[in-house]
């Protein structure tokens, strides 16, 4: 019997798995994955993955490197696709260095259940289905990329849908049928939506950010969370190096 897991992939969407445990990901078949240094140090601290760092033996910086990418090679044997390699949260506030990169931007990854975490928090309300924050947050930059035909190769992600291991399970316990909710040639006829770009305008874009509370309380924390989780991985190296 088709699972709900299934029907999803059925719809066009790439499933992608959110978890640095390769271990499991195989369980779910999905076509890519995507890591970062908070599921790296989370997977790392697993005894099983010993052999994963046993034998570093370089300068910290590149044992960081060296270890994002072999967790990445590691999934690259289980899974068909790419993974997604999430490097030192940081170098956000790096501008010429997140500037020269532009041209390999391959997908936007909105955080679904965090906004919708964030909005019962602020408000004390359940959301459900299309009501939900996070998924209208979605559609709107589905539906905007759609429209500017010049950008929407440089931004496929946004087909793809990162899913962690717990919701995964849920779906494939599942056997409700998942109908196609975006469409492309539909978003491409809606109403026209203006092209926008913050590069070398930082201060719209911080004007912009905090018209928003739940973006700029998001976005500040992901990077947080992210970077702290960044230095903690490197602290275990050190030692580990040190030893």
């Amino acid at each position: 019997m088709t699972n709900s897991l299934e029907y999803l992939k059925q719809t066009g969407t790439v499933v992608v798995s959110d978890s640095g445990d390769f271990e499991t990901i195989d369980v779910y078949k999905p076509q890519d994955a995507t890591t970062n240094p908070s599921l790296i140090l989370a997977a790392s601290n697993k005894p099983g993955y010993a052999r994963a760092r046993g034998d570093l033996d370089v300068q910290v910086n590149a044992a960081m490197d060296r270890l994002l990418i072999e967790f990445g090679k590691e999934i690259l044997a289980i899974i068909p696709g790419r993974v997604s390699t999430e490097v030192d949260a940081r170098l956000s506030f790096d501008k010429e260095a997140t500037k020269g990169q532009g041209c390999f931007i391959t997908l936007i990854s909105p955080f679904v259940g965090r906004i919708l975490d964030w909005y019962k928090k602020s408000t004390g309300k359940n959301y459900e289905g299309d009501e939900d924050p996070g998924v209208q947050s979605v559609k709107k930059i589905y539906n905007y990329y759609k429209q500017h035909v010049s950008e929407i190769k440089a931004l496929a992600g946004v087909d793809f849908l990162t899913i962690s291991p717990s919701l995964l399970e849920e779906l494939k316990k599942s056997n409700d049928q998942v109908p196609k909710k975006l469409d492309a040639a539909a978003a491409a006829k809606d109403a026209p939506i203006s092209k926008v770009s913050f590069i070398d305008n930082e201060p719209e874009f911080r004007w912009t950010l905090l018209e928003d509370q739940m973006a700029f309380d998001k976005l500040h924390e992901g990077i947080k969370k992210f970077a702290e989780d960044g230095v903690t991985l490197k602290n275990v190296l050190r030692e580990k190096l040190s030893a």
